[in-house]
């Protein structure tokens, strides 16, 4: 398992538990090698640095779009159904930002935070759990998008 040192991580663990736990509140059936990854995962996007509520964000997204699996993760398979076009599936055409996406949880949680700033600007007239009908579907006017935006969002 990662350590906090390991990903670039420095604040406090109490922040990293909270979004460890939040992740079991949001999908609490779990392998171990899945429990590994979201502790990781956890202390990737806080080594991304995002303010609190999107690093909760980002941690409610993992939860829809690849259920917390390393495998999914790190690009062996995709998640969400390829409904998303989310972080690796929206950079498949660009083979050095994706294999930065796939090499690394922080990068990945980086390009995220770019591309749910970008979908919460462009939708900005939209509700706020509709906000990121961009990022989950390529359009603000999107019905799916508005509804898996919905199910992603976090207050």
């Amino acid at each position: 398992m990662a350590s906090a040192a390991s990903v670039g991580y420095t604040g406090g663990i109490m922040t990293w538990q909270a979004l460890f736990i939040l992740s079991l509140s949001w999908l609490p059936e779990s392998s171990w090698d899945d429990l590994m990854h979201r502790a990781e995962l956890a202390f990737a996007i806080l080594a991304a640095e995002p303010p609190p509520h999107e690093a909760r964000l980002l941690m409610r997204i993992a939860r829809w779009e690849s259920h917390y699996r390393r495998d999914v993760a790190d690009c062996r398979i995709t998640g969400d159904a390829g409904r998303s076009v989310g972080p690796w599936q929206a950079h498949d055409r660009s083979p050095e930002v994706r294999a930065r996406i796939c090499g690394s949880l922080v990068e990945a949680a980086r390009v995220a935070i770019v591309d749910v700033r970008r979908s919460w600007a462009m939708c900005r007239h939209l509700p706020r759990e509709e906000r990121l009908a961009v990022y989950a579907r390529g359009r603000c006017d999107s019905d799916e998008g508005r509804r898996l935006s919905r199910t992603r969002y976090v207050p």
